[in-house]
C-alpha cells in the first residue's frame, strides 16, 4: 500500500533548559549535544550584528543596556556577536590602538560582553581583518597595489606591516579588555588579490630572481600568484597562534578561510568554519557540502533582512526558513545576520520575527541536526590544484568559480544523489563515504592525486573520470576515447567518459546523465532512493542509533529582487509552493524499531522493510520535513 499513516507520539521527550551558551534542546531520540565539545560545538543558533561604524555615527546612542537585553532575551541565541572593528576601520569601543569614533557615545562592545555574562551567552567579537579605509587612507603603504601603481579598493596586504603594526596589537587589547570566547575574523581570503606593493615585489624577486608579472602571460605569474596564497596561509597560521598564545579557549574563525574557494587543509588554531551569504539561497548547499566534507564544525550566515531601493525590510518567514533548513540539513549551524541602527540599537520588529520564525524552527530540530554525519552515494573530488588552475588568469588568489564542481553539484542534488566532496587530503587517505567518486572535468591532478586515486581504485573503489580528468588520470592508454569505457584496477573500477556527465546551466541534467550514473550506481545500490521532485533536496545523515533523512523545498518560488539594489542582500521570495507527498527507500543494517517524522513527533506506521531496505511516505511539507529512523539492537 501507498497510504502513509502517521500519528503524534505521547511518549517522546523533549526539554528545554538553560545553558551557559542560551537554550538547548534534548530528546529522548540521542545524546544532547551540549554534554560534549567546546561551546561552537554546542551551538546551533548564532546571532550576529553587524556594525560597520564611521565618524558620522553617534556610536552607542540606543544601545541602551536594558532595551538590548530584553530584545536579545526574546530570541536567546547560543552565541551573540558584534563588531569591535568594521570595514570603514572605525571601532565600536573606545580604542587606544586603532579609530574611536568621534560621536562615540557609549562602549557598545562593553554593553554586549556585560550582557552576555550576566544573561549567559557566549560572546564572540567581529573583527574585520582585510578591510580597513581608515588605514588604506592613512598608511597607503599597508594596502594592496595593482599592477598599475593604483590601489585595490579596501584591501590590506599582509606582507605589508599591517598585521605587526594595527592588526596584531587591536586584536590584544580587545583580548585583554573584553576577553570574547571566539574571533569571528572578516575581510580575509576573498580579498587577497595579486599585489605590487614594495615588499610584496621585494619578496618574489628574493623569492624567484623575477619581476613581478603583471600579465598572466608574463612568465612568472604562476608563481606570483601562488605567493600570495602563501602570504595568506602564513597569516592565518600566525594570526590564530597569537591568538591562542594568549588564550587557548579563544576559538577562531576566518569568514570563507578554507571554503570551496580555498580548498585547503586549515592551520593548527583555525576553530570552525564560516561563511556569509545574504540572501544567496541558490550557492548555500555547494559551500555547506565543502564545509561539511571536511570534518569540522561550520556555520553559514544569511541575512534577517532583504534590501531594497528603500531599504531594509524583514526577510518573508518562509525565505528565512527555506536558507535554514538547507543549512541544517547538511549538518551546518544557522548564523542568523542582524544589522544595528547606526546609533547602535536593536530594531524591535526583527528580533519579534525571530522570536516567531527562527527560533521555534532551529530549537525544534535542533536534537537531530547537531552532531551528525553525511551518507552519501556519491562523492565529488574537489582538489586545490584543479582549482586554482580553473582560475589562473585572474588576480583574485581565492576565486569561488568553478563551473565543473558547481554544475556537477547542483544537478546531483536535483537527482536525489547529494554528493560528499573530496579534498586532497581525503583522496589521498582514501576517505571516501560514498559508494561512486566522480572527477567531473578535473582539468589539473598532481601526482600525489593519481597516486591516491590509485590506491582507492586498487582497494575497491568505484570512480567516474569525465572530459578532461580522463588525460590528467594517466590511467587510459588506449587511444582516442570516443564512448563510455570501463576497466577494472585491483579490486576497484574506473568508466572513463569522453565528454562532461553535466553540462549548461546548475541543476540541468540530461537522461544520459541519469543513464550514466544507473549504470554506474544502480539504486539497490544506493543508500537512499526517492520519487521526490527535483524541487526536493533529499539528504541522509546518521548519529548513533539514527538515520535522519532531511526533505527540503528547494523550489525557487515566487521571487522578486530591486535591480538598485546591492544583489548580494536583494533578493526577496515572496511565495514557496508546498512540496508534494514522496516515498522513501533507505538501506538500513537492520530493521527499523520506528520512523518518527520530526519535529511534530509523528509515528509513521505504515512501512515496509525486506531486503535490507526499508521503505515509506512522506507526507506533503512546507520547508523542511525530517523522518528520524531509529534503529534496533543498537
Amino acid at each position: 500500500m501507498n497510504l502513509c499513516i502517521y500519528k503524534p507520539m505521547s511518549c517522546v521527550l523533549v526539554v528545554f533548559f538553560l545553558s551557559s551558551a542560551g537554550i538547548f534542546q534534548t530528546s529522548s531520540f540521542g545524546e544532547s549535544a551540549e554534554s560534549t565539545g567546546n561551546w561552537y560545538e554546542r551551538s546551533f543558533f548564532l546571532l550576529h550584528l553587524d556594525h560597520h561604524t564611521t565618524a558620522q555615527m553617534a556610536v552607542g546612542r540606543e544601545a541602551d543596556p536594558e532595551v538590548t537585553e530584553r530584545l536579545l532575551a526574546m530570541v536567546r541565541p547560543d552565541v551573540i556577536q558584534i563588531h569591535a572593528k568594521g570595514n570603514p576601520g572605525w571601532t565600536t569601543y573606545p580604542s587606544a590602538v586603532g579609530f574611536t569614533p568621534p560621536l562615540l557615545e557609549r562602549d557598545v562592545m562593553k554593553v554586549w560582553t556585560d550582557i552576555a555574562k550576566k544573561d549567559g551567552y557566549v560572546f564572540s567579537a567581529y573583527f574585520n581583518i582585510g578591510r580597513d579605509r581608515e588605514i588604506m587612507r592613512r598608511h597607503p603603504e599597508w594596502n594592496r597595489v595593482r599592477a598599475d601603481g593604483t590601489p585595490w579598493d579596501n584591501m590590506l596586504c599582509y606582507h605589508s606591516g599591517v598585521a605587526e603594526s594595527y592588526l596584531w596589537p587591536m586584536l590584544d587589547e580587545i583580548m585583554d579588555r573584553y576577553h570574547p570566547a571566539g574571533f569571528w575574523l572578516d575581510g580575509s581570503c576573498f580579498t587577497v588579490r595579486n599585489c605590487y606593493c614594495a615588499k610584496c615585489r621585494e619578496r618574489f624577486q628574493q623569492e624567484f630572481g623575477l619581476s613581478p608579472p603583471t600579465n598572466p602571460q608574463a612568465p612568472g605569474w604562476k608563481e606570483f600568484k601562488e605567493m600570495h596564497r602563501q602570504i595568506y596561509r602564513e597569516f592565518c597560521a600566525r594570526t590564530a597562534a597569537r591568538i591562542k598564545k594568549r588564550d587557548p579557549t579563544c576559538l577562531v574563525a576566518f569568514n570563507w578561510a578554507y571554503s570551496l574557494r580555498m580548498p585547503e587543509e586549515p592551520p593548527p588554531g583555525i576553530d570552525y568554519f564560516t561563511g556569509d551569504h545574504g540572501c544567496q539561497v541558490d550557492e548555500l548547499a555547494a559551500d555547506a557540502i565543502w564545509y561539511d566534507s571536511q570534518g569540522r564544525p561550520f556555520d553559514l550566515m544569511t541575512t534577517v533582512w532583504y534590501a531594497d531601493s528603500q531599504g531594509q525590510h524583514v526577510k518573508p518567514a518562509k525565505q528565512i526558513q527555506q536558507e535554514m533548513a538547507v543549512i541544517i540539513a547538511h549538518g551546518g549551524r544557522y548564523f542568523a545576520w542582524d544589522n544595528p541602527t547606526p546609533e547602535s540599537g536593536l530594531r524591535p520588529e526583527r528580533y519579534r520575527m525571530m522570536a516567531d520564525v527562527v527560533v521555534p524552527f532551529l530549537r525544534s530540530r535542533q536534537a537531530w541536526c547537531l552532531g551528525t554525519t553525511a551518507l552519501p552515494d556519491v562523492a565529488l573530488f574537489h582538489g586545490a590544484a584543479a582549482h586554482y588552475f580553473l582560475n589562473e588568469v585572474t588576480p583574485v588568489s581565492f576565486p569561488r568559480n568553478n563551473p565543473p564542481l558547481l554544475t556537477a553539484c547542483e544537478a546531483l542534488r536535483r537527482l536525489h544523489l547529494t554528493p560528499e566532496m573530496i579534498s586532497d587530503r581525503r583522496l589521498e587517505n582514501g576517505d571516501i563515504r560514498a559508494k561512486l567518486l566522480i572527477f567531473e572535468d578535473t582539468p589539473l591532478l598532481t601526482d600525489e592525486n593519481r597516486q591516491g586515486l590509485r590506491r582507492y581504485l586498487e582497494n575497491g573503489g568505484r570512480v567516474l573520470l569525465t572530459g578532461r580528468a580522463v588525460s590528467q588520470s594517466k590511467l587510459w592508454d588506449s587511444g582516442t576515447l570516443s564512448a563510455i569505457e570501463h576497466r577494472n584496477i585491483g579490486r576497484g573500477e574506473v568508466y572513463f567518459l569522453p565528454s562532461v556527465l553535466f553540462a549548461g546551466e546548475e541543476g540541468s541534467t540530461s537522461q544520459s546523465s541519469v543513464q550514466i550514473l544507473d549504470r554506474m550506481l544502480p539504486s539497490k545500490e544506493r543508500r537512499l532512493v526517492t520519487d521526490a521532485p527535483s524541487t526536493v533536496e533529499v539528504t541522509l545523515r546518521r548519529r548513533g542509533n539514527e538515520m535522519i533523512v532531511h526533505f527540503v523545498n528547494i523550489a525557487a518560488g515566487k521571487r522578486a529582487r530591486d535591480p538598485a539594489a546591492n544583489p548580494f542582500v536583494a533578493l526577496r521570495v515572496e511565495e514557496l509552493p508546498p512540496a508534494p507527498a514522496c516515498r522513501v527507500s533507505v538501506a538500513l543494517p537492520g530493521q527499523p524499531q520506528s520512523i518518527v517524522l520530526q519535529p511534530q513527533a509523528a509515528e509513521i506506521r505504515m512501512w515496509k522493510h525486506e531486503s535490507g531496505r526499508v521503505e515509506f511516505e512522506v507526507p506533503g511539507f512546507h520547508v523542511h520535513q525530517m523522518a528520524v529512523i531509529k534503529l534496533k539492537g543498537e
